[in-house]
């Protein structure tokens, strides 16, 4: 309902196709009723997204930090975050999100004084320091092959290299660091899972990296100018539908 929201009023008028696809989809429906912290990080990274692209960098900055608190490894997503803040010399956006992270950074400190460890229990349980290239690109292979991930980056996204050639409207332009963030983000953590070797759990490590790129590909599509609704509608369901299966 949150994503249903956030997209509806970034696209008034639009009929979002996410939010249903990631109802449906197997990844987010284990570990929405697990009781694990993944879930609600990976809520915090997409909602942040949405911070973004209503340029509320304060609320942005707040939402990583959370999800950084839920899960140490996402403070990884500070760093898209400034670099979509300093897109076009925004330093205003870059100063709003500097609070969050000394707020993180400042509990780090903390619990590092009170543990006497730098890292949390499971970084040194799982050998977190050795790069495991070979399990982790077999684990990046079967989450992009189970959820689908794969049809709308590599349908979508020639169309969308194709359209921003052809079209560079304002509105496009205007929320540049919000695709800069998604897709930045998106990579950076994919190659974080591959690093670490993943995960016994089949989508667990991966699992914020799909509403972001789900939400990345319905906004971009809903960003075409020239294009009436109920084609793109339908464009809309082709790309993200085989996410749900």
């Amino acid at each position: 309902s949150g994503v249903w929201w956030a997209l509806r009023r970034a696209f008034p008028g639009a009929w979002p196709v996410t939010p249903a696809v990631l109802s449906l989809a197997a990844a987010v429906a284990e570990f929405g009723s697990s009781g694990l912290e993944t879930l609600p990080a990976a809520a915090c990274v997409t909602f942040a997204a949405f911070a973004v692209w209503n340029a509320r960098w304060g609320l942005a900055g707040a939402l990583v930090c959370i999800a950084a608190l839920l899960r140490p490894d996402h403070a990884l997503f500070f760093a898209p975050l400034g670099l979509a803040a300093l897109a076009g010399g925004q330093w205003r956006a870059a100063l709003r999100v500097a609070p969050a992270g000394v707020v993180f950074t400042a509990f780090w400190c903390l619990r590092w004084r009170w543990y006497g460890d730098f890292y949390p229990n499971t970084y040194y349980l799982k050998s977190a320091s050795l790069p495991y290239w070979e399990q982790g690109a077999v684990y990046v292979q079967e989450f992009l092959a189970a959820t689908r991930l794969w049809w709308p980056v590599l349908t979508v996204g020639p169309l969308l290299w194709w359209a921003s050639r052809r079209w560079r409207g304002e509105r496009t332009e205007r929320h540049t660091p919000f695709f800069l963030f998604t897709l930045t983000s998106a990579a950076l953590w994919m190659l974080y899972v591959a690093r670490v070797g993943g995960d016994f759990m089949e989508f667990r490590f991966a699992l914020t990296a799909l509403p972001l790129i789900a939400v990345t590909v319905e906004a971009a599509l809903l960003c075409l100018p020239a294009v009436p609704p109920t084609p793109r509608l339908a464009v809309v369901l082709c790309a993200l539908l085989p996410l749900a299966q």
